[in-house]
């Protein structure tokens, strides 16, 4: 029997993403007819708890989680870029200060290849114990170039082992931000580019296939242009399927998604919470569920809210507290019972840090048939986008319209250099907006704004569009509508829903580049206003499955158009769950991992 091994060093306790990963995929492995191998850290002490047909093997000591080493570094962990020790003879030529330079460097270097070495001992000592076979399939889940140096390490003793594949998945990259911003860090990529280059010439050809959880995650790291990186989807537990036979709540529960770090919006926690505390929780309508600890959780709450700062190991449906606080991690049960009782999700994490990454909690919530508001121009607002655009395709086809205007390039107040043309109104930061100002008639009730994508525009650019009353611009009382919008997969225009105001008689119009100062344009720009419902309801749907927002002051009126429209929201994620399920079915992912032939080596750009 072939065997499929998960190899995580930063495994050491049960519960958390990396190990329902690492379960899952051994889960689906098991049914595939792989035998299933656990390689984990020292501290994992928990094998009784799985399969027992499962081999867990705890032989990693060191925990590789967020481990920076210094790239480029080589297989004795020796700088490839710096020298470690001055040439012979060269100590007593050196000052004080470069002296000890260079025995940090060399310090620095003798930890490297340490590490190393118990890396490459640890997979000796999983290949000693099952015995590693032509067929097998090695799975990193977690991985880094420096722990596949040790794997290179380890291959370098074993060339007997040519028909064993080794797999590695990747969950961040290497540069920040968006594509923009990735000019400006093209000493990081010549780093990276270097440091894969070199792990490609110690690793024979054929043995290794590298993948990322995202597709831009995958673009990020084939500008390397070394190893033909892929998508592999982070797989969900079909336990967390939705109970179709329930009704809506009388109070529905708010997940604040993820433990709070400061990437998950532990800076925004407060003010979160503070801005939905009356509408919301304290009238009974919602309930938050949060996971923190209590230091945090003491930051997030206002003396006046009163709410006990007691911690549960999982959650109770007749738990009657405004705010729970539950630990982190929790067990796996107690996990999959949160995404079954959760009614909405809301992610507070940086868009900018997620725009390539994957979040493992969203995929799940999603997977749930849980409707999720996140950040706008990240990688969550990316997978709710099309449903939404093809929900506002729907609204507009069905809905009353009472006024349509195309926006021509005449409309437009422009802000462009000489030279700079378009097809439509071109405009580069929020200080170079096009504008423009727009008459509504009396019996419009909300706005769609359209408009179709520039082909040429970079990747990476999003469109932020802010409608305001006009006349109110400038005063810090009347915030604007604003939605940041990205472009299609197919060729259809992207729409924003903007809910009007009764007795607002014109409004003001801006386009933007949303994070970046480069000059784009869009086509065939329009606004089309609506009459009321026809259901009679006192207002629209802004969207389906997910909605998206430009900033956290936002989420009070998307969580009130949730709330206010919860069957609506609740029926489009469920049935969104399912198409959602089978992209990242975990079995799936172990098919992918054994098909076809191992990815071949490209050409260095």
């Amino acid at each position: 029997m072939a065997k499929l091994l998960v190899l995580d060093p930063s495994l050491t306790c049960l519960g958390g993403h990396y190990y329902e990963l690492a379960v899952r995929t051994l889960q689906a492995a098991d049914r595939c007819g792989y035998e299933p191998v656990l390689g984990t850290h020292r501290r994992f002490r928990y094998g009784d708890l799985l399969p027992r047909h499962w081999r867990v093997l705890p032989v990693f000591a060191d925990d590789s989680f967020g481990y920076d080493p210094g790239y480029p570094v080589d297989l004795a962990g020796r700088s490839l870029s710096v020298s470690s020790l001055p040439a012979r003879g060269g100590w007593a030529g050196l000052d004080l200060g470069r002296g000890l330079r260079a025995v940090r460097r060399w310090r620095c270097g003798e930890k490297r290849r340490r590490r190393l070495e118990r890396f490459a001992a640890a997979c000796q000592a999983i290949d000693m114990a099952v015995g590693l076979e032509a067929g097998d399939h090695v799975f990193l889940p977690s991985t880094s170039f420096f722990d596949l140096l040790g794997v290179a390490r380890f291959l370098a003793t074993v060339p007997d082992l040519t028909g064993v594949t080794w797999h590695g998945l990747f969950h961040r990259g290497f540069l920040q931000g968006r594509e923009p911003e990735y000019a400006a860090q093209a000493s990081v990529e010549r780093t990276m580019r270097r440091q894969l280059e070199y792990l490609v010439q110690h690793i024979p050809p054929g043995r290794l296939r590298l993948y990322g959880t995202s597709q831009k995650l995958v673009d990020q790291f084939n500008r390397l242009a070394q190893l033909e990186f892929q998508v592999l989807p982070f797989p969900v537990d079909l336990q967390t399927l939705p109970d179709d036979t329930a009704g809506t709540p009388q109070r529905l529960r708010l997940m604040c998604a993820g433990f709070l770090r400061r990437e998950k919006g532990k800076a925004v926690a407060r003010q979160f919470v503070e801005e939905i505390w009356d509408q919301e929780l304290a009238s009974g309508n919602m309930q938050l569920v949060v996971q923190t600890n209590r230091r945090q959780a003491r930051r997030m709450i206002a003396p006046r809210m009163d709410v006990p700062l007691v911690f549960r190991s999982s959650l109770q449906r007749d738990d009657a507290a405004s705010i729970v606080w539950l630990q982190h991690p929790l067990v796996h049960e107690a996990y999959l019972n949160l995404i079954r009782q959760a009614d909405i999700a809301v992610f507070l994490h940086d868009g900018r840090a997620y725009y390539t990454q994957c979040s493992g909690v969203l995929v799940e919530m999603l997977a749930g048939g849980v409707p999720v508001l996140v950040p706008a121009g990240s990688w969550l607002s990316d997978q709710v986008a099309e449903p939404n655009y093809e929900y506002l395709d729907a609204l507009r086809a069905a809905a009353s319209i009472r006024a349509l205007q195309q926006l021509d390039t005449a409309a437009w107040h422009l802000c462009v250099p000489a030279g700079r043309n378009g097809a439509g109104p071109v405009f580069g930061n929020a200080a170079a907006a096009a504008a423009c100002e727009v008459e509504v008639v009396r019996e419009a009730r909300a706005a769609l704004v359209s408009f179709t994508w520039d082909p040429a525009t970079p990747p990476g650019t999003y469109i932020r569009v802010a409608v305001q009353p006009a006349g109110t611009v400038g005063d810090a009382t009347t915030r604007a509508t604003v939605a940041i919008l990205g472009p299609r997969a197919v060729d259809k225009p992207v729409s924003t829903f903007v809910a009007l105001e009764g007795g607002t008689e014109r409004v003001r119009l801006s386009l933007s580049n949303a994070y970046d100062d480069a000059w784009v344009s869009v086509r065939h720009a329009e606004i089309c206003l609506l009459g009321a419902p026809a259901s009679g309801a006192a207002s629209y749907p802004a969207g389906q499955v997910g909605l998206a927002y430009a900033d956290v002051h936002q989420l009070p009126l998307l969580v009130r158009n949730v709330r206010e429209h919860y069957p609506h929201y609740r029926a489009s994620a469920r049935l969104f769950a399912a198409t959602w399920r089978h992209r990242h079915d975990a079995q799936r992912i172990v098919e992918q991992l054994a098909a076809g032939a191992a990815i071949q080596h490209r050409a260095v750009a």
